[in-house]
């Protein structure tokens, strides 16, 4: 009879034997299970052991942890004498004895082996294939597309209206009146120059410096009677 030895951590090994001839063996924490674990690492339906011809697999059943090869997370495992598989964090020994694997030589064995495939590759495969269709039919379209034009005679090509022209009203800035002001500036500033050089030569003085002092010369005032003062000596006229 194979026999099955699980092993969940913190525990001791639970052997399990049935017939040969068995076809289904169910495996999980669910009551409906033949054989039930206790470890939450495992699925209420984990994994299912078939009689296959030539053998016994073992059939991941969606679970949560998977069932493990040598690390390896796996879909459906070919069951071997000796063979040491993982359910989540439980461990399963499968053992045959000397007979069964006589026995099962005589059949013809098919290799079940499979990896369990991650989520994201049917939908990488899916997005490929989409991308792979689209580039063929936008081919596909610049092909029609172009077959078709070559096949109308070419017309010549639309000649685009001329804009109707209309007078711009010309914006005149305020550069042009500021010119004058600025030479007659100029002319002024020219003039007192000459003037002031032409004083220095004569007389020596500033001009600037002479008006300046003209500027600040106060007007003389109206000169009026002043009271004598009756107590001053008077002063005896020479």
């Amino acid at each position: 009879m194979p026999r099955i030895v699980i092993t969940e951590p913190d525990g001791q090994g639970q052997p399990y034997r049935f017939e040969i001839d068995r076809k289904r063996v169910s495996i999980g924490r669910g009551s409906d299970n033949d054989i039930l674990l206790e470890h939450p690492s495992t699925s209420s339906e984990h994994c299912t052991m078939e009689r296959v011809k030539g053998g016994f697999i073992l059939r991941d059943q969606d679970s949560t942890n998977g069932i493990q090869q040598n690390k390896s997370l796996m879909q459906v495992i070919d069951l071997k004498d000796g063979m040491e598989l993982s359910m989540g964090d439980v461990t399963l020994d499968f053992q045959l004895s000397d007979e069964e694997i006589k026995t099962l030589s005589k059949e013809d064995f098919v290799p079940h082996q499979m990896k369990k495939k991650s989520a994201s590759q049917p939908k990488a495969e899916v997005e490929k294939k989409g991308n792979l269709a689209l580039k063929e039919n936008t081919a596909s379209s610049d092909a029609n597309k172009q077959s078709g034009e070559s096949d109308k005679p070419s017309s010549p090509a639309a000649t685009p209206p001329t804009p109707p022209s209309y007078n711009q009203p010309v914006i005149r800035s305020g550069e042009s009146s500021a010119k004058p002001l600025l030479i007659f500036i100029l002319i002024i500033a020219a003039i007192f120059t000459g003037m002031t050089v032409s004083h220095k030569f004569r007389t020596g003085d500033s001009l600037p410096s002479k008006l300046i002092d003209l500027l600040k010369r106060k007007p003389v005032s109206e000169k009026t009677d002043q009271p004598i003062d009756s107590s001053a000596p008077l002063q005896a006229e020479e």
